[in-house]
């Protein structure tokens, strides 16, 4: 019998297997077991890399906590491990008390109150207006400036005026010893340790020395303090200065500290509000070619000092990878200037009506002449400050 052929089975296409709808790109899972195993590593080792935040103008310590917020804006992912936190403030006003703060917070407890808004600008002034009670008809339009300064400085009159230095803060030797704390490693595990907190009292700077500092207590609490050299070149402020509050502060050559004390290992977080002083510091730190050693910069700049379009330009030139962000409230790109969380009604009107009680205002309010304490003088003639006199200028030197 004659066999027939044999069928032909027709041949199965073949299909790639498609992924589960839950299944991540292979970038994402090789990103993700490096970091779980960098975590381990960090873990049993301690941390071999850093994340660190530098706050270059803290003011009244109302921005030491904002780098979660930074990284977030940012996108990026921090090291495993705990954050060391370093704040630079010139004012020696507000030095004092800035010291007290962070030392809470490396106790992880909240800052201390004070008598004073912990604001960093006008608009921080202004939301904060509404609960003094310094409010009138321009509260929502631009005229608001012209009701709301009087009107708080008034009522802020005795508590700001009662601000002095600290000579101790103002010494070399404490300065240094700040600066070298990055030195002790942190040798706690990396699993949610709190972060470390350190103040340097001194400006931020491309170079070591001193500089002559404009701190009126009003200009405090709207802006923070001017450098003599860049004031006398705008009016901006000048209302507020006065002769009894000019001083000679240090000035700490931060760029080459940062490009001495960390590495491309490090996550560097800095956020840089120095009235002008953020020109010198750039122009030292890309001639050092450290400027990329900054993962994210959140930065405001002031025109008074320089160019700012320049600035920015010659940062992004020099570390193409750093991420840029800009003081704002709305929009991407920007973070918030200040970690100020507003109390309660109840709790705010409690603790101003203590505060109005402690320090009065008004008629029975003492002036400024007899607010210039003994004390206050000798701490100023202890730290080596201008002191200008009716009779004429006398210049002290640091």
């Amino acid at each position: 019998a004659r066999l027939s052929p044999p069928t032909s089975r027709p041949r199965k296409e073949y299909r790639r297997p498609t992924p589960a709808k839950n299944m991540l790109p292979q970038s994402r899972i090789m990103r993700m077991l490096q970091l779980s195993s960098a975590f381990a590593a960090a873990t049993a080792q301690g941390c071999p890399a850093r994340n660190v935040f530098l706050d270059l103008g803290t003011n009244w310590c109302n921005t030491a906590t904002i780098y979660p917020d930074l990284v977030r804006a940012a996108g990026r992912t921090p090291n495993p491990g705990p954050w060391e936190v370093y704040g630079f403030e010139a004012s020696p006003l507000i030095q004092p008390y800035v010291d007290a703060c962070y030392a809470s917070r490396s106790r992880g407890e909240e800052p201390p109150p004070i008598c004073i808004p912990r604001s960093g600008s006008s608009n921080d002034l202004h939301a904060q207006s509404r609960a003094w009670g310094c409010t009138g008809p321009g509260h929502r339009l631009r005229r608001w400036r012209q009701w709301m300064y009087p009107c708080m400085f008034r009522k802020l009159r005795t508590a700001l005026h009662s601000l002095y230095p600290d000579p101790a803060l103002s010494k070399p030797e404490l300065i240094r010893e700040r600066l070298a704390t990055h030195m002790h490693r942190d040798t706690r595990p990396c699993t949610a340790a709190p972060a470390r907190f350190t103040f340097v009292p001194g400006a931020v700077g491309g170079s070591e020395g001193t500089m002559k500092l404009q701190s009126a207590p009003e200009q405090l609490i709207r802006g923070g303090a001017k450098d003599t050299g860049i004031t006398k070149q705008a009016t901006s402020g000048a209302q507020f200065v006065s002769r009894y509050y000019t001083y000679r502060v240090p000035v700490v050559d931060v760029a080459s500290w940062i490009s001495q004390s960390f590495s491309h290992a490090d996550f560097l977080v800095v956020k840089i509000d120095v009235e002008g002083g953020e020109f010198p510091f750039f122009s030292k730190l890309g001639a050092l070619n450290a400027t990329h050693l900054i993962d994210i910069l959140g930065m405001e700049c002031h025109n008074i000092a320089g160019s700012c379009g320049k600035l920015v330009r010659d940062v992004r030139h020099r570390a193409p990878n750093t991420f840029l962000l800009r003081e704002g409230t709305r929009g991407s790109g920007v973070y918030r200037s200040t970690d100020v969380q507003p109390l309660r009604p109840a709790r705010q009107a409690a603790l101003i009506r203590g505060c109005l009680a402690k320090y009065p205002s008004g008629e029975g309010a003492p002036s400024v002449e007899d607010l210039r304490l003994p004390e206050h003088v000798r701490a100023q003639q202890e730290l080596g400050n201008f002191f200008p006199r009716p009779g004429g200028d006398q210049d002290g030197h640091a």
